[in-house]
């Protein structure tokens, strides 16, 4: 499909849905498939640098988004609001003390070692799905208040003053988390360690 009228039907369908994102099918398949990896990074052998993979993870889940929709920005530009909304769920949450605590948890033989990846299985898949959805959430708004025109050009000033408003619902944010944490007691996570590892290997040498 020509990109110009891909960009046009998209942001004309996220106008007339309030509920287009949570009904999109394929766009809820790349949110649960790198959250889903995203817990799965805590299975591989990776000490203290876990969460270079987890971002880079992060990243690759908006860049598929956009392209799912059409939708053309720059990697600088999403990685700066990609970096918003991780700086701010590291801050209210405390995710890097929870990392470390993990991370330390699994040096404590049998239990501990058990304990410590069932808890940053349940973390890192936790924050993925926020920052996903949070991002969707981001593109919403961003085409409802005009930051993004109907030939996807963007305003990043708007752009970026529309996530700092909605990073500031944080009753909202936290709810999400816990959802999220629920929904992950039920992942199996050793079933999608394999894509883990395929990722952390096709990701070592990239920015």
């Amino acid at each position: 499909m020509n990109p110009d009228i891909m960009i046009r039907q998209t942001i004309m369908a996220i106008n007339n849905s309030p509920d287009f994102f949570d009904n999109n099918r394929k766009i809820n398949e790349i949110l649960k498939t790198h959250s889903v990896v995203g817990g799965a990074l805590a299975l591989i052998p990776l000490p203290g640098a876990v969460l270079p993979f987890a971002l880079a993870n992060v990243y690759a889940m908006y860049y598929r988004i956009n392209e799912e929709l059409g939708i053309s920005l720059t990697k600088n530009f999403v990685k700066s609001i990609g970096g918003m909304i991780a700086s701010n769920l590291s801050g209210y949450f405390g995710s890097i003390v929870g990392f470390v605590a993990c991370e330390l948890i699994k040096f404590i033989p049998l239990v501990g070692t058990v304990a410590g990846f069932a808890g940053e299985c349940i973390i890192l898949f936790a924050i993925t799905g926020v920052q996903g959805k949070l991002y969707c959430e981001w593109l919403r708004k961003i085409v409802a208040s005009g930051a993004m025109d109907q030939n996807g050009n963007i305003n990043e000033t708007m752009a970026k003053a529309s996530m700092e408003e909605i990073l500031k619902n944080k009753e909202h944010i936290e709810e999400m988390m816990k959802k999220e944490k629920a929904a992950a007691q039920n992942v199996d996570f050793s079933k999608y360690k394999s894509q883990a590892a395929d990722f952390v290997k096709n990701n070592k040498n990239n920015d």
